[in-house]
């Protein structure tokens, strides 16, 4: 029964590795220099893993928003950095 389970977390750390190694794969094409070149020793045999991995959602605290804001110097005359008056400044 214990090498059912010592098996079960090879299996478990050879895949996370082989995971891991697949992502570091795809984040160096992305355009960044390449490394160092070495590989680890098992990722081509690996490979037979590919069908059945899927890559998950990844979530996160920040929300993707698209807004466009004018410029800072694009603003209406008098609004510069400054120039704002109270209200009972301009009627003095």
């Amino acid at each position: 029964m214990i090498a059912s389970c010592a098996n079960g977390r090879k299996w478990k750390s050879l895949r996370d590795t082989y995971n891991k190694e697949k992502r570091t794969e795809k984040e160096k094409r992305s355009g960044s220099a390449a490394g160092s070149g070495k590989r680890w020793k098992f990722f081509a045999v690996m490979g037979f893993l590919d069908p059945f991995l899927t890559p998950r959602e990844t979530s996160g605290n920040m929300v993707r928003t698209v807004e466009n804001f004018p410029p800072e110097d694009q603003g209406q005359p008098g609004e510069a950095a400054g120039e704002c008056q109270s209200e009972g400044q301009g009627l003095q």
